[in-house]
């Protein structure tokens, strides 16, 4: 079996700055969340670059402690993301850590609306407020 395209653009090592206006008019859901627990549930496969690399598809338990963006969808949810034994900018979700998260609904569960500018810092939150007002 084919593995299938790596889903959105692969990043390399550096990490850029993340658009805000962007990530605000592509989530269903922004949530500043505090990250209870991180697991890891499978290995998968994606093409990258024409080869196939191996990723760590994790699921991370999260509390909400402020929506800004989006129904509220409980006290907590599970977001999906990946990361890879090679060193990327892919975002990363840690047990311990606060950020806002730019998010889609994927069936029960949460995914990145970019693999690696979808987390900002709890900081950001005023300024992705105001960016949605105007």
């Amino acid at each position: 079996m084919r593995a299938a395209p790596f889903p959105g653009t692969f990043p390399g090592s550096i990490a850029t700055e993340p658009d805000l206006s962007r990530l605000t008019a592509l989530a269903d859901f922004i949530l500043l969340v505090h990250v209870i627990q991180v697991s890891q549930e499978a290995r998968i496969r994606y093409l990258v670059h024409g080869e196939e690399v191996e990723f760590s598809r994790l699921v991370a338990v999260a509390e909400i402690d402020r929506v800004l963006k989006g129904a509220s969808p409980g006290s907590r949810i599970e977001v999906e993301f990946l990361q890879s034994d090679a060193p990327t900018s892919l975002l990363r979700l840690d047990p311990g850590e606060d950020g806002i998260l730019f998010l889609n609904r994927r069936g029960e569960r949460y995914v990145p609306v970019n693999y690696v500018t979808a987390k900002v810092s709890p900081s950001a939150a005023d300024r992705i407020q105001a960016g949605r007002r105007e």
